[in-house]
C-alpha cells in the first residue's frame, strides 16, 4: 500500500467484485485473501492489526508478508491456490445438487 487511501479503497473494490459475480451472493462466497506486503520501508503504512480487522470485516483470510525477507510469500501462493480449488469443488457440488445428481 503506497498510500493509506488505497487501503480504504478496498471496500469499494469488494463491492465491485461482488457485483461482477452474479452467481455469488456475497464476498464471503468468493475465494479471497487479503495480503499485507511490507516493502523495504521501515515504517508500515498499515499495521498488521488493521489488516486483520479489515479481513474480518470482509470476511476473508489475511496474510502478512515481507518482500525483503520473503516471509510468507509461499504461504500466499499456497493459500490462493487452495482457496481457488476449494471454490471450484464447492461450486461443482452446488451445480450437481441443482441438477439433482446428489442427495442431501
Amino acid at each position: 500500500v503506497a498510500e493509506r487511501s488505497s487501503f480504504y479503497d478496498l471496500y469499494e473494490l469488494q463491492t465491485q467484485v461482488v457485483a461482477l459475480q452474479p452467481h455469488h451472493r456475497s464476498f464471503k462466497e468468493l475465494p479471497s485473501l487479503l495480503v499485507g506486503i511490507q516493502t523495504e520501508q521501515d515504517v508500515r503504512l498499515i499495521s498488521k492489526d488493521q489488516g486483520l480487522r479489515m479481513a474480518e470485516g470482509f470476511p476473508c483470510d489475511y496474510i502478512d508478508a515481507s518482500l525483503v525477507t520473503q516471509q510468507n510469500i509461499h504461504t500466499i501462493l499456497d493459500t490462493s491456490v487452495e482457496k481457488i480449488l476449494q471454490a471450484q469443488y464447492f461450486s461443482s457440488i452446488k451445480y450437481s445438487k441443482a441438477k439433482g445428481n446428489l442427495e442431501n
